[in-house]
């Protein structure tokens, strides 16, 4: 039976962050919507810095959502297969991925 895990996956905060992530968003996005549509991707979004003056590109920090899997393996293999992850936009080294027991039910 799934169960949901919290994903914190941040950016990596080079020079070309912002290029390496625009080229492959519409890809990353195609993903994320089949994600949902079967059910896994059950909350999802960017974080961004709090100073933030509205940019959301310039100001993101991070990919946070909460995913239905079998097991925390699973979760991670998700990730990978994502072109965040083979183009070098999430931090590979600062991603967390953990179970998490909601306290209201998940949509």
């Amino acid at each position: 039976m799934s169960k949901p895990f919290f994903i914190y996956a941040p950016y990596y905060r080079d020079e070309g962050l912002l290029q390496r992530r625009s080229e492959v968003r519409p890809v990353h996005l195609e993903h994320m919507t089949r994600l949902i549509n079967s059910g896994i991707l059950r909350v999802g979004g960017v974080l961004t810095d709090p100073e933030t003056d509205g940019n959301l590109a310039l100001h993101a920090l991070a990919s946070s959502m909460i995913v239905m899997y079998d097991s925390l393996s699973e979760a991670k293999a998700m990730l990978e297969s994502d072109v965040f992850w083979t183009a070098n936009v999430w931090d590979k080294e600062k991603l967390v991925v953990l179970p998490i027991t909601p306290a209201v039910p998940l949509p």
